[in-house]
């Protein structure tokens, strides 16, 4: 059930930033059974709680390590360290567009918390994405009530230039190379305040499904230089809902399970599912599903909170490659990292009882 909110003044119950024009919401942090490794890490787990008609729910585990302390951090207090660049596609009926994110954030350590206070911190600010663990569903615009003040604020560190090679060995003859460009965080709050780095356009073009990527950052005097390479996933295909292909179906009846299939991926990636309401933008949902299984199911009970309306049904393949403990390099941090793929599909069905 949807929690009563707050006063806004005490505590903090979705996200509420928008950075760069994208709305990353945060998701309720509830979880039960064994955290989702879809990171290939294994890290402590939030309390239990409950989605819908008694639906658990999870969020996604944090890559962040503890890393030493030093010049470039503050000495004298233990502090958090991650880099993450994230490789986006979008696919719609109206075309593809593609852009490349990517942000080094520290942060102080607070104890007492039950949960990772820079994960949750970079949630609030709409840094990351969290999941459900797999096989379950979450709403993701809620969140368990945290006082603000418990919360460490985000420091959005300037790591020197950024650029994504992709093509064969991502270097050299054959490969596409972009720079980000470093902008402002938009100060909306005090939770997080520097340096974010994005892709200068959305050319669909420039960042290719399957291929081969090496990420290079410069480097600076807080964070040291490094490197990054994965391989991309493949796009999304073959997917129907219902048995019927996505680009065919216009109405999905919400009194009986929405049934989805996708072409088989990798059983180290995650295909997540949001539904999203046209005309309400406070109701959604986000099933989480295992990408090898080619194949995920939403129940009726879940697809009961929204009324027969238009809804964005977006599926996405999500790989993530990572990650080194951060570690202390001469005058400067090198942060824990993951280079992060999120490939979208998405499509617009009517949903009828």
């Amino acid at each position: 059930m949807r929690r009563p909110p707050t006063p806004a003044a005490r505590y903090v119950t979705r996200a509420c930033i928008l950075p760069l024009g994208i709305v990353f919401a945060a998701c309720s942090g509830g979880v039960s059974g064994s955290p989702d490794h879809s990171d290939g890490m294994t890290f402590g787990a939030p309390p239990e709680s409950a989605f819908g008609a008694g639906t658990p729910v999870g969020a996604e585990p944090s890559a962040a390590l503890t890393g030493p302390t030093g010049a470039g951090m503050g000495q004298g207090s233990a502090e958090e360290a991650v880099a993450q660049v994230t490789v986006e596609r979008t696919r719609t009926s109206n075309g593809q567009s593609s852009q490349a994110m990517a942000h080094f954030a520290a942060t102080k350590l607070v104890e007492g918390l039950s949960r990772n206070p820079e994960q949750t911190a970079m949630e609030l600010a709409g840094l990351d994405r969290p999941l459900p663990h797999v096989g379950r569903c979450s709403n993701p615009l809620e969140y368990p009530e945290l006082p603000l003040a418990a919360l460490p604020e985000l420091r959005l560190l300037d790591a020197g230039e950024v650029t994504i090679s992709n093509g064969p060995g991502a270097a050299g003859t054959g490969a596409g190379t972009i720079v980000l460009a470093p902008r402002a965080f938009p100060s909306i709050s005090s939770l997080a305040s520097g340096v974010v780095y994005t892709s200068r356009d959305r050319d669909a073009d420039a960042l290719p499904s399957g291929a081969f990527y090496r990420v290079r950052i410069a480097g600076s005097e807080r964070v040291s230089g490094l490197e990054l390479s994965g391989r991309a996933p493949r796009e999304l295909s073959q997917v129907t809902v219902g048995g019927m292909p996505l680009d065919q179906v216009t109405r999905v009846a919400t009194s009986q399970p929405m049934d989805l299939t996708w072409d088989v991926g990798s059983p180290a990636d995650r295909v997540y599912v949001d539904v999203l309401s046209v005309d309400d933008p406070d109701v959604a949902l986000r099933c989480n599903f295992n990408d090898a299984e080619g194949s995920g199911s939403i129940s009726s009970e879940l697809l009961a909170i929204f009324a027969e309306e238009p809804v964005v049904l977006a599926l996405h393949r999500r790989r993530t490659v990572s990650s080194a403990p951060a570690v202390l390099h001469g005058e400067a941090l090198r942060p824990a990292s993951r280079l992060r793929f999120d490939f979208e599909l998405s499509h617009v069905v009517e949903f009828v009882r």
